[in-house]
Parts: C-alpha cells; sequence; structure tokens
C-alpha cells in the first residue's frame, strides 16, 4: 500500500468528536504523511491519487479538525521546507518585513500596509503573487504603483535592494508548492498548500533578521504556533479568516515572537472589527470598493490612504503598527501605534 493510499484511508476513516462522542483516532505517522504530500511534491503522483489527498485532507478542514488537519500541514511543512530554495535578502542592515500573498478572499489591505512600510524605510518582500486568485488581484493593485512580479531571483534581489520592495512568485523559491496551489483552479477545492503558504518563511537575512508576518486560521492556532512550522526568527502571527481584511464583522489577534529575547509568543492586539468597521466610519468606500473586482478601483482606494486623503482601515492600522514593532523600527507597540497616528495626522494636514 502506497503513502498516498494510506494517508487518504486514513483520512477518510477519521470521525471528529462531538455530542458527548469520541473523535476517531488518525491513523497515520507523521513520516508516512510527509512521504505522502512528498511524493505529491516531487511529481511522483497520479492525479487521482492527488486528487483523493487534497479532497481527504480538506474534509478535515470543513469539520475543524484541528489537532489532525495540523498534521497534514506539519507534513507538508516537512516536505516542501527540504525542497524549498530560501531567498537571501541582502538588507545592508534596513528594516525588513516579509508578507505572504496567498488569499482567496482579497486582502485589499496589504498593498497599502507594504507601500507605507517602504515609504518608512523599511524593506518589503512580498511572496506569493500569481499562484490564487487573491495573490494575482494584489499583484494588480501593485501594477498601478509600477511595481511587477519579478522574473528571476536575480532580478527580485535588484528590486528589493534598490527598490525596497519586491514581489517574489513562489515558483522561485518552491516550484512543488506553487504547482499544488494551482490545483485550486484544476479541482474547484482549498488545497492544505493555502494553509502552509500563509505561514511560510522563505528569506533569509544575511545582515539583520527579516520579520515574517504569517497569516492563520484562528482555529489552528493553538496547534500550529508552537510547531516546527514556525522557525526561530522574528515572527508576527495573525491569526485571523482569510476574509477578515475584506469584512465588518471579524477579530484579529495579533502576536509576536523573537526567539532571541523570548521563547514564548507575546499578544500585540486583539482587534475588534465589530466596535470600528475596518476603520471606515460615516464612508462606506472599504465596502463599496470591495464588491468590485477591478484593482484599478483598489489602487485608487489605496492611493487616497497612501496620501492620507482618507483613513486607512483599523485592522489594516494594527498590522502596520505591529510590523513596525516586530521589526525593530519602534522599541515597543505603543510606540509603534503612536508613529501610525502621527504619519496619518501629517499626511491628512499636508
Amino acid at each position: 500500500m502506497s503513502d498516498i493510499t494510506q494517508v487518504v484511508r486514513a483520512l477518510c476513516t477519521y470521525r471528529p468528536g462531538g455530542n458527548g462522542g469520541n473523535a476517531t483516532p488518525l491513523a497515520v505517522d507523521p513520516a508516512t504523511m510527509r512521504r505522502a504530500f512528498a511524493a505529491v511534491l516531487d511529481g511522483g503522483a497520479s492525479d487521482l491519487e492527488v486528487g483523493a489527498l487534497m479532497t481527504a485532507s480538506m474534509l478535515l478542514e470543513s469539520q475543524r479538525a484541528a489537532e489532525w488537519f495540523a498534521e497534514i500541514i506539519l507534513g507538508l511543512s516537512d516536505a516542501i521546507r527540504v525542497r524549498m530554495t530560501p531567498f537571501i535578502a541582502d538588507a545592508k542592515s534596513a528594516r525588513v518585513v516579509v508578507l505572504p500573498n496567498y488569499g482567496e478572499d482579497l486582502f485589499p489591505a496589504m498593498p497599502l500596509i507594504a507601500l507605507r512600510l517602504r515609504r518608512m524605510g523599511v524593506r518589503v518582500l512580498v511572496h506569493g503573487a500569481v499562484e490564487t486568485h487573491g495573490g494575482l488581484f494584489n499583484c494588480g493593485i501593485f501594477r498601478e504603483f509600477g511595481i511587477l512580479p519579478t522574473a528571476t531571483r536575480g532580478q527580485a534581489e535588484r528590486q528589493f535592494s534598490e527598490n525596497g520592495l519586491a514581489l517574489l512568485p513562489v515558483t522561485l523559491f518552491s516550484p512543488g508548492l506553487a504547482a499544488m496551489l494551482s490545483l485550486r483552479n484544476r479541482l474547484g477545492i482549498r488545497t492544505p498548500a493555502l494553509a502552509l503558504a500563509n505561514m511560510l518563511m522563505p528569506v533569509v537575512d544575511t545582515s539583520t533578521r527579516a520579520l515574517h508576518v504569517l497569516q492563520i486560521e484562528p482555529w489552528l492556532k493553538s496547534n500550529l504556533a508552537d510547531q516546527s512550522v514556525v522557525l526561530e526568527t522574528p515572527a508576527l502571527l495573525v491569526a485571523a479568516s482569510e476574509s477578515c481584511f475584506s469584512a465588518v464583522d471579524c477579530r484579529a489577534n495579533f502576536a509576536f515572537r523573537d526567539a532571541e529575547i523570548g521563547s514564548g509568543w507575546q499578544s500585540l492586539l486583539d482587534s475588534d472589527c465589530l466596535s470600528a468597521p475596518m476603520g471606515v466610519h460615516a464612508e462606506r468606500t472599504y465596502d463599496s470598493t470591495a464588491g468590485q473586482s477591478d484593482p484599478r478601483a483598489w489602487a485608487t482606494w489605496t492611493r487616497l490612504r497612501l496620501e492620507g486623503k482618507a483613513r486607512m482601515p483599523q485592522l489594516a492600522e494594527n498590522l502596520f503598527a505591529c510590523c513596525l514593532y516586530g521589526c525593530g523600527y519602534a522599541n515597543d507597540i505603543h510606540q509603534a501605534k503612536a508613529m501610525v497616528a502621527i504619519e496619518t495626522a501629517s499626511l491628512a494636514a499636508a
């Protein structure tokens, strides 16, 4: 019996606990899980096997089986890590923030955050780019600001060094993961690759320690936050649903960890968007634009906030402040929030 067959059988026979019942144990060991995903990444699995593995994996996500879905993510993470070619970022002592760009729902505040960080002298690497619908959409927004996805690693290194912001397609550091992400279009369902991609840490910084921003579903946080998928490098964990940054009714928690100053996660902010609907009060620009599938409309939305002519969404402001603290630009989160407020006020007065 192949590794993929064993994993599919185990996933399909698993039953979560509920209504007082006991959950069925997931009868597959981590090594088998890792080998199954390695076969997919290396092209050693048939289309039927790949489809069965992806479908069975996502059944656990739909059941919110956090413990066992985390095992899937960890197995996939181990298989990808040994096949990934990290990006070498020589930032010449500049602050560095690494942002993911894989969301299926739009994450329209991400280009705004990246552009504001660059304006404050922080170098930004955005990984993901064009492998998912949300990534492609955000590339359209960046294009309106003259920033295009890079075609080679050399070009990415030059853009990062000279312009302070580079879009790095996942194909340039993990072709196998890119192929797995593309299965979304072929199969019509999400795959574990998307959940993992938002937690990737693909940068090795030779001059300073880059801050990796990781996005995770809240129901998975307790099962993955302290696992090996999060490497020993500064990380900002955003526990929020993928639609959180374009929805009104949502919560997001921001936690920071730096192994050099402590082993645990430091809770920075807990955003409740019910009390401040994305920072858009009287105007409904955010919500009305969110219904459009035009990157140029979002680019206009972004430009207005870069120029201080409209308020930045509250959730995005909090993420921006956490990035400033996490990359060492501010000494603490309170100073970071004050910097954001001062910059916003100065732009509005200009």
